[in-house]
């Protein structure tokens, strides 16, 4: 029986256990990249697929998590970003508050959004306060697929319609479930495909599905386990769903 789709499963990785998540670390250890930060250093494995996972260990080694990631092409322009960490998260966890597609002025924008970080304690250090250039993965929790606008469109239900490209952060929303105060990196947006394909994770060898989707603000790198869709997504269909925003900051050219 397939496991519920989870953060590791949109990115090829059969994950069901902490022990599962235990020997999935130990078995990419070897192949990783180690990155040095404050507190510890990251170590990232990288498929050729794009997907990543980011191991992370204190300053005696030790290891305290393991974050996704998927590196990919989409890019989204970024102003007045800011960094902040959660309570009881492990140390090298974190995330950024920003505004998409800024304006003129500071802490404006298309929309505020936030996006967890795979590596935050090195990000931090260069891009607090500036303007930045987002690669963001867009994880689908679930999602919709729509041939074009016109399906979209005919496909809504009830007074509230929205657009083919719109955006709504609902992390940063007020909701009395949260387990803490700070933001969650959560959005529910829907978005034209642009690009996709069929990728192969090779640990697992097991696909998952990959769209470069224009939004309003920007364009996500969406991924998702094949098992939230009958087909794969294609150019020219509109996907709608809710996301976790995972993300990377590079200097705006």
């Amino acid at each position: 029986m397939h496991p519920v789709p989870s953060h590791y499963s949109t990115i090829g990785c059969r994950i069901d256990s902490v022990e599962a998540l235990v020997s999935l670390a130990e078995r990419v250890l070897p192949a990783t990249e180690m990155l040095t930060a404050e507190d510890g250093r990251y170590r990232r494995w990288s498929s050729s697929s794009g997907a990543e996972l980011w191991l992370q260990e204190d300053a005696a080694g030790a290891l305290i998590g393991i974050a996704p990631h998927f590196r990919g092409p989409s890019r989204v322009r970024l102003g007045s970003v800011s960094g902040f960490t959660r309570e009881e998260a492990p140390t090298l966890d974190g995330a950024f508050h920003a505004w998409a597609d800024p304006g003129h002025e500071e802490d404006s924008g298309a929309y505020p959004l936030v996006f967890d970080c795979p590596d935050f304690k090195r990000a931090r250090e260069g891009h607090v306060g500036r303007r930045a250039i987002g690669q963001i993965a867009a994880f689908a929790h679930d999602v919709k697929l729509y041939q074009d606008d016109d399906a979209f469109e005919a496909g809504q239900e009830g007074p509230v319609r929205f657009a083919a490209q719109s955006f709504i952060p609902i992390g940063l929303l007020p909701n009395e479930g949260k387990t803490s105060e700070a933001p969650e990196a959560y959005a529910l947006f829907t978005g034209r495909v642009k690009d996709s394909e069929l990728l192969m994770n090779e640990l697992f060898e097991r696909t998952f599905c990959w769209a470069a989707v224009e939004t309003l603000g920007g364009c996500y790198d969406v991924v998702i386990d094949p098992e939230l869709l009958p087909k794969a997504p294609v150019p020219g269909n509109v996907v709608s769903g809710t996301f976790w925003l995972s993300g990377r900051l590079f200097p705006p050219p």
